[in-house]
């Protein structure tokens, strides 16, 4: 599986990745105001937040429920992380 969003995907089509020299050049990152920072795939975050990956936060959602908080949960059909089926 390299696709946790969808895990039907089995490769990443060819212009997947399209945007990383559209950002990197110079032009571009003037013009959305990025400068030098470092581009950052978001790797690293999935790879810190992979301790929280699969802990309830159950009593978590209960309390905000109980007390009329509005939330919004959405998930995809296709997602492994938070698949639908667990939360109907």
């Amino acid at each position: 599986m390299i696709d946790a969003d969808d895990y039907l995907r089995t490769d990443f089509p060819d212009d997947y990745f399209y945007y990383i020299p559209w950002v990197m050049a110079s032009e571009h990152r003037r013009q959305i105001h990025i400068g030098n920072m470092t581009y950052n795939d978001g790797e690293k975050v999935q790879i810190d937040l992979q301790d929280d990956a699969m802990q309830s936060i159950a009593n978590k959602v209960a309390m905000i429920a109980n007390n009329d908080y509005k939330i919004l949960i959405y998930n995809g059909l296709l997602d492994v992380i938070i698949p639908s089926s667990v939360t109907m």
